[in-house]
């Protein structure tokens, strides 16, 4: 592999669908049955105790510490807000996701000097999308993910989308 490159581009539009990827994300991951490492409850608790949403009124998105000492159910509820109002949040990433034309260079590989660090980081990052039904890739996302699927033998999720 090539090293990883300065990619300002890929990062400021990676920042852009943060918020958004993360909000409709990890709803789904504690919902799918079939990712392994969320298949008991203890697991899927956990995860949600270190992974922290946005407050839904505020948008104020609380430190790891401060909202593991949360009681169990005000974390639950706001995992529940965001699962409920996905649609808000689907459009507002759908329409974000449109900004990565022009950022990949290829199916193969994102930076131009070919496969690379880079694209460990930015596969890595983008997979979890395709847990989303609804989203909406546009034709060069799609093609690179499921190229770089095919590389890796890494499956995509869109079979269990939700």
């Amino acid at each position: 592999l090539k090293p990883k490159t300065d990619r300002p581009d890929v990062d400021g539009w990676i920042k852009e669908i943060g918020g958004p990827m993360r909000n409709l994300g990890r709803p789904r991951y504690i919902r799918s049955s079939v990712l392994p490492e969320f298949r008991s409850r203890s697991a899927r608790e956990r995860f949600v105790t270190t992974h922290p949403l946005p407050d839904p009124v505020t948008g104020v998105t609380l430190s790891k510490a401060d909202w593991a000492e949360l009681p169990k159910s005000v974390r639950d509820d706001c995992y529940d807000k965001y699962w409920k109002d996905s649609q808000e949040h689907l459009t507002q990433l759908n329409k974000a996701l449109k900004g990565v034309d022009g950022l990949i260079a290829s199916d193969g590989h994102v930076s131009p000097h070919g496969l690379s660090y880079d694209d460990i980081f930015f596969f890595s990052r983008l997979r979890g999308l395709t847990l989303i039904r609804g989203i909406e890739l546009p034709s060069s996302l799609r093609g690179y993910l499921e190229k770089m699927s095919e590389l890796t033998d890494i499956p995509l999720l869109t079979q269990m989308a939700i």
